[in-house]
């Protein structure tokens, strides 16, 4: 058969903005591979309202996979109901985790086909399977469908028992308007920690499971025979196991492929307790890190449940001060409850001044489908409206306790310009250790740097101020 994936082509607030153009997410590329594998002709593209007919040409897919994003779920909506609208007959299927936690609500809104809950790279393969005998309302787990006016298999829902059996992603197939693209590669699935805010305990079922580290170091060496020298760990938190990760270390130093750079995201709780696995990080190759803060004020970390405290995040950040490895850092304005009030959004900037970070990149709390912060604000009638694509860590979404939206909003702002004021000369040496360590391009050092002047100095709200580089 010949399928099409789509990836909506709308930029978040943020990240792909500051980094100048368009990112994909390792999901999409994981099913591709899968799909391929199976025996079926497969393409990826960027898509939206714009381009999509266009696309349904140029392939003339008989089933449509579309993974979407919170924020980019207007898009993909979009994208489904025009294809089926200029050709009913094409199937359609919407996955990820917007697509999991909202099932209900996107067959009342979207004429989709199907909806994939959960991992989909079996579930999609044993779907497409099932459409070739003809039988397009076989009951597969994962897998939810409408059939005269009923939806059927709403709550079921798929993970893979081994994560080892799916193929490398298929990156061959990235599209090129993506710049900048480096392999992604996950050696994990899942997060144990339960954080209030974060969907990804709830997409994995609180499960954690671990690849084989010589598939992992396998699929290093087969990029690495094509000339690629960097990549990126995209666990949700590589270094859950800490032992693990020192083996990988190894492993990689061992094979000889401590010359390429990789990235990572880890949490402080574990950078504090093995502070020797950073030297056998960046020994081996590891030029960046992502990592949480989240709050400089303990009562919202708890609330969080993230388990640290303030005196581990100093320590872990004295630790990565002491590495090579450029560190990014994310904060978060608001708190969903009592803390929502202007004395404690200062007492996290006054603590944030304090962290000697690389980059800090600032959010304010949004509830997500399927986290606990979402299913709180929801009971309490506190979600302000369900603009998805406002869903974006830059727009206050929820009405705070003791204070408006609006003043969440300003807090953004202050924070920014007061943390990143703070640092003073300091940032063309941090723009020249991430421009090094290849965590930071020149694209996205002169894209933030534009921007950041518009929050700094002309005190435009985030979403404003990066409106003028989509």
């Amino acid at each position: 058969m010949n399928v099409l994936l789509i990836s909506p082509k709308v930029m978040v607030p943020g990240w792909e903005l500051l980094i100048g153009g368009y990112t994909i997410g390792s999901g999409i590329l994981y099913i591709a591979a899968t799909i391929r594998q199976a025996g079926h002709n497969v393409a990826v593209e960027l898509g939206n309202e714009d381009n999509i007919i266009s696309l349904i040409k140029k392939h003339s897919p008989e089933v449509v996979g579309v993974t979407c994003l919170t924020a980019t779920y207007p898009t993909a909506k979009n994208v489904i109901n025009l294809i089926k609208k200029f050709d009913p007959a094409v199937l359609t299927v919407l996955g990820g985790h917007y697509a999991t936690f909202m099932t209900r609500e996107i067959f009342s809104q979207c004429n989709v086909d199907y909806i994939l809950r959960g991992e989909g790279e079996i579930a999609f393969v044993k779907l497409l399977k099932e459409i070739e005998t003809g039988n397009t309302d076989s009951i597969i787990e994962g897998i939810a469908f409408r059939k005269m006016n009923k939806i059927f298999n709403e709550h079921s829902y798929t993970l893979l028992k081994d994560i080892d059996t799916i193929p490398h992603p298929a990156i061959d197939l990235v599209p090129k308007e993506i710049k900048d693209f480096m392999p992604i590669i996950h050696t994990s699935r899942g997060c144990p920690h339960r954080c209030s805010f974060c969907s990804v305990s709830a997409f994995y079922d609180g499960k954690w499971r671990a690849r084989k580290i010589e598939n992992i170091i396998a699929e290093i060496e087969a990029y690495a025979s094509q000339g690629i020298k960097r990549f990126y760990f995209i666990d949700d938190n590589l270094t859950v196991d800490t032992k693990r990760v020192r083996t990988i270390c190894k492993e990689l130093k061992d094979k000889g492929l401590d010359d390429l750079q990789w990235r990572c995201l880890s949490r402080v709780d574990s950078i504090y307790k093995d502070p020797v696995m950073i030297d056998k990080m960046a020994d081996s190759g590891c030029t960046s890190m992502s990592l949480g803060i989240e709050s400089g004020v303990q009562e919202i970390l708890n609330r969080y449940k993230k388990n640290i405290s303030l005196n581990h995040v100093e320590e872990a950040v004295k630790i990565m001060n002491d590495s090579s490895i450029f560190h990014g850092w994310y904060m978060i304005i608001g708190s969903g409850d009592e803390f929502d009030a202007p004395k404690y959004i200062e007492k996290n900037i006054d603590f944030m001044k304090k962290v000697k970070f690389d980059v800090l990149q600032i959010s304010i709390l949004t509830p997500f489908p399927g986290t606990e912060l979402y299913a709180k604000m929801a009971a309490e009638n506190r979600l302000l409206h369900k603009n998805w694509n406002q869903y974006d860590c830059t727009h206050c979404v929820y009405q705070p306790l003791h204070m408006t939206p609006e003043q969440i909003e300003q807090y953004h702002i202050k924070a920014y310009r007061t943390l990143y004021l703070d640092r003073g000369l300091d940032l063309f040496k941090i723009a020249y250790k991430g421009f090094n360590s290849g965590f930071l391009s020149p694209t996205m050092i002169l894209t933030s740097g534009k921007h950041g002047l518009d929050i700094i100095f002309k005190k435009k709200k985030f979403y404003e101020a990066i409106k003028s580089f989509e």
